[in-house]
């Protein structure tokens, strides 16, 4: 998965809500960059928590990130097209 398909996946998703604010698309970039820079998961469990562990580290508070679930159906998503 690249980081452009990575940015367009979160930004569908929207998890934090930042493009339904008026962000541009390519507001999740710097996330797809962080996940892309970490050990690859072995399943789709291992990548939602890796999707939820990045918006954590980089926005600072479960409330601004939203359920673990929202990050769990991105990873069913992808890992259904890489699999």
């Amino acid at each position: 998965m690249t980081e452009q398909q990575l940015t367009r996946l979160f930004a569908k998703h929207d998890p934090c809500g930042l493009i339904g604010m008026g962000a541009p698309p390519d507001n999740y970039s710097s996330e797809a960059k962080e996940v892309l820079s970490r050990p690859t998961p072995k399943t789709e469990a291992e990548l939602g928590e890796l999707f939820h562990q990045v918006f954590l580290y980089l926005f600072g508070h479960e409330r601004i990130v939203g359920p673990r679930e929202v990050y769990h159906e991105m990873a069913a998503e992808i890992w259904r097209s890489i699999v």
